[in-house]
């Protein structure tokens, strides 16, 4: 466990060192600076200097807007909200084609969370678009979607 995430479970915040762990798992870049901020918010509940999206580059921002959704989608800081988090990953996958984003609006098609509707064939095409992004996830869930299918 890093020494953020600890720092942040020390303080009581389990969706602090949850954001802190989705960071790195993905191996978003962010400043000391915003993750302190981003991590002070958490604790204290409040939205009030949670940096603005508008200030990064365009990568930054399909990183930022994947960050929001994982939050929606998983319940951290925010109220569970599927439907935004599809919304939030799309936002991504439209700035600069976000692998991430597309490889889980596949996921969230596949199984019919947030307003998606159970569709595998779509499914498949938002895997197959994150495959050819690079994403390894987005190749496995081809073959998994294909035998779902089968």
């Amino acid at each position: 466990m890093a020494a953020k995430e600890r720092k942040a479970l020390r303080q009581g915040s389990p969706s602090a060192g949850l954001f802190v762990s989705l960071v790195n798992r993905y191996d978003l870049r962010r400043s000391e600076a915003h993750l302190e901020a981003t991590i002070a918010c958490i604790i204290s509940r409040s939205t009030d200097s949670i940096p603005t999206i508008e200030k990064y580059t365009k990568d930054e921002q399909a990183d930022e807007l994947f960050l929001l959704g994982m939050m929606y989608e998983e319940g951290i800081f925010f109220q569970k909200n599927e439907e935004k988090a599809v919304e939030l990953y799309s936002q991504a996958m439209n700035i600069n084609g976000h692998p991430i984003s597309t490889n889980l609006l596949g996921l969230m098609c596949q199984e019919g969370k947030g307003n998606m509707r159970v569709d595998c064939a779509k499914a498949i095409e938002y895997y197959r678009k994150a495959a050819e992004m690079g994403s390894l996830a987005g190749i496995s869930n081809i073959g998994g979607a294909y035998m779902i299918v089968l």
